[in-house]
């Protein structure tokens, strides 16, 4: 009778303990980070990577998988045991898990890596997903935290789900202090009662991280986000521009230009010395003309076929020029973002730092020419 007592009472506590951590695995979990476990003290977090990701533990086995931007997968899912989570038929060690973070360590690769997940805060926010969009639109952005990231106290968002980041660095290309620029793809996401802002890169080399966090507070001058990267495990933007009309700057902008590039004026630091000699690159010397209509950019070089951009906008501030390149001529055959600084504008002349100064030919030799880094066009009447 004893003996019967203890088996029952043994298994109604694992019963117990097993629906314990079923309830405690079902829901909404954010992907935070993956490391492998070769770099798990690397404090610096150069290795650790994140993704876009949400996963939604249904009680019916199901699990909805969102990677930000593409479509929803379903999988499935099963608490084996105390330790083992099984998704898809593959097994998870359970390393630790509570009401807000659960850790697993996944076997089934050459190597062992670490998956960390975190569940999103209760928040109410009192805006709809396209009016967030708006306020992120509407403003030019800097961090609350100037002094730990320099890089986010200028940044900009761009309708084409583009957003663009400018700050100091020294520019050993121009062997000066500039502004640099670093473009990212963007998105914001709702789920169930939730609002998350993601960074994703695409199939064609846009965009150079991935994350996804909860937006826990907004306003048409502020924002926070949850960020377990930080001490308080949430990070705040605030407003640096409101929005402006950049008419007068885009008109100022419309007409055809032309830029004078000579040996005196910067190449760059990284001229590919042999494959000038062997004749595939060459350093343009001559007239680079630039037109630009509402919708295109034109830029053209002699008898040479021009290199046209199907669409284009201006910063708020009138600094960043972004351009879009559309490699079959229309979006679905894949789009390559481009962008420049516009150093000085005015009725006859427009002075621009290229990012990407190459200039296809389309021909065998030279294949390609590089052009001068600072350009300055003077108005063609």
């Amino acid at each position: 009778m004893n003996r019967l007592f203890i088996i029952v009472g043994l298994t109604f506590f694992i019963s117990c303990k097993t629906q314990q951590i079923n309830e405690n695995i079902s829901g909404v979990w954010i992907f935070e980070s993956e490391v492998n476990d070769l770099h798990l003290n690397d404090t610096s977090r150069f290795f650790v990577h994140q993704y876009p990701i949400i996963y939604d533990f249904k009680e019916d086995g199901a699990l909805l998988f969102k990677h930000y931007p593409k479509k929803d997968t379903i999988y499935s899912w099963l608490q084996k045991t105390d330790t083992i989570l099984t998704i898809n038929g593959l097994d998870y060690t359970i390393h630790s898990l509570n009401q807000d973070s659960i850790t697993l360590i996944d076997y089934n690769r050459a190597d062992n890596y670490w998956l960390t997940f975190k569940r999103p805060k209760e928040t109410f926010i009192d805006y709809s997903k396209t009016e967030i969009e708006k306020i992120l639109l509407s403003n030019i952005w800097s961090t609350d935290d100037t002094l730990n990231r320099k890089w986010a106290t200028r940044f900009e968002y761009f309708p084409n789900n583009i957003m663009i980041y400018r700050y100091r660095i020294f520019d050993r290309n121009l062997n000066d202090s500039a502004d640099n620029l670093q473009l990212e793809r963007w998105g914001v996401a709702e789920y169930k009662d939730y609002y998350f802002i993601y960074n994703y890169t695409d199939m064609y080399g846009n965009g150079n991280f991935e994350s996804i966090n909860q937006i826990i507070d907004i306003n048409p001058n502020s924002y926070t986000i949850s960020d377990s990267n930080v001490n308080d495990k949430k990070a705040g933007f605030h407003s640096i521009m409101e929005g402006v009309n950049n008419e007068h700057k885009l008109k100022k902008i419309i007409g055809e230009w032309i830029s004078y590039n000579s040996e005196n004026r910067t190449y760059g630091k990284y001229i590919p010395e042999q494959e000038i000699e062997y004749g595939r690159v060459g350093l343009f010397l001559g007239d680079l003309h630039m037109t630009f209509k509402e919708k295109t950019i034109s830029l053209k070089i002699d008898a040479l076929e021009p290199m046209i951009y199907h669409d284009w906008q201006l910063s708020q501030d009138g600094k960043t020029l972004l351009l879009e390149y559309h490699f079959d001529g229309s979006e679905s055959g894949g789009i390559q973002f481009e962008y420049a600084t516009i150093l000085e504008l005015n009725d006859t002349k427009l002075k621009i730092r290229l990012f990407n100064n190459r200039y296809y030919t389309g021909k065998e030799k030279p294949n390609q020419y590089i052009l001068n880094l600072i350009q300055e066009f003077e108005r063609v009447e």
